[in-house]
């Protein structure tokens, strides 16, 4: 087996954030341990799939996408970390900050 470092963005999935369905994307690294690249893909995407089904609202009028965006195996010094990073989330409309 072999660690891979999965680099992840999601797109126009919607979550409740201060009483306001929001539209946002997000990035996020997931490591995985697989026998080949693809497997590490198919790993990747199931484990945020799975984390989305906790923080998401499911949409019959919005189409949510996951995409890999690089998968590439650990240096033979780099070591995937015990906890896995967290997700960076942004607005879908591009604002920042306040309304």
């Amino acid at each position: 087996m072999t660690a891979f470092r999965v680099l992840l963005e999601g797109r126009h999935h919607q979550i409740l954030f201060e009483n306001k369905l929001q539209d946002v994307g997000f990035y996020v690294t997931r490591f995985i341990e697989a026998a080949s690249e693809g497997e590490a893909r198919k790993g990747a995407i199931g484990s945020v799939q799975a984390e989305l089904e906790r923080t998401t609202i499911k949409s019959a009028t919005v189409r949510a996408t996951l995409v890999v965006e690089t998968c590439e195996p650990l240096a033979p010094d780099e070591e995937a970390p015990e906890v896995q990073p967290g997700v960076v989330w942004f607005r879908e409309d591009g604002r920042e900050g306040e309304d």
